[in-house]
């Protein structure tokens, strides 16, 4: 994962290791480099729903997949994990006491299991949206 900044390289690093000790392809969560629209931050933008080796027909269970696709989209920054596709977007921080490594094992958990990790906003920060739009 070149050209992001070593806590995100940490984080992929460490996502894409235990994603391979799984037996799994790390490129099936379509993980790719891109820089936000807004503030130009480079980061880690990748689905936690597997799409490809599933071998889907164009069924109701890969238009499910692919709509969840879209949903549980995280960007990986030096500051933390977002869910860009969600307004307003909460941010999992790095911290000396949560690491990019401890935090790409909760991601490592939910990319293994099926179970992404939910969009979470705080009711301080819904009302402060609510009131910018005014």
């Amino acid at each position: 994962m070149t050209n992001l900044g070593p806590i995100s390289k940490r984080f992929a690093d460490h996502l894409a290791e235990g994603v391979g000790n799984f037996g799994l392809d790390f490129s099936d969560f379509h993980p790719r480099i891109c820089q936000h629209k807004d503030d130009g931050e480079i980061g880690l933008l990748l689905s936690q729903v597997r799409i490809k080796g599933t071998n889907l027909r164009n069924t109701r269970k890969q238009q499910r997949l692919r709509k969840m696709n879209d949903l549980y989209h995280v960007f990986v920054t030096e500051e933390g994990i977002t869910f860009p596709f969600f307004e307003p977007s909460s941010m999992l921080c790095f911290t000396n006491e949560q690491p990019p490594e401890r935090v790409a094992l909760l991601f490592l958990a939910a990319l293994i299991s099926g179970h992404p990790i939910e969009h979470q906003t705080c009711p301080s920060c819904t009302e402060k949206s609510l009131e910018e739009t005014k």
